[in-house]
């Protein structure tokens, strides 16, 4: 397994349906389980915290246009 980088963009998915969500890696880990800790927008200065098993996480990568893949 790839180790995750903090400050990348990554998805993993939230239902069995093919539905993503999209965060950014803080570079911390759950101290309960050991998931990794993202952040996605939801409009205020923090956003919203998820604890997801890393070997879930996609990175998203951009192209060299700075358009997402």
């Amino acid at each position: 397994m790839d180790e995750l980088i903090p400050g990348k963009h990554y998805r993993w998915p939230i239902d069995n349906v093919g539905n993503y969500r999209e965060g950014l890696f803080t570079g911390e880990y759950d101290y309960r389980n050991g998931n990794a800790i993202f952040v996605t927008k939801n409009g205020d200065v923090y956003g919203d915290r998820w604890s997801i098993p890393a070997k879930d996480a996609i990175l998203i990568e951009k192209s060299k246009k700075g358009k997402k893949k």
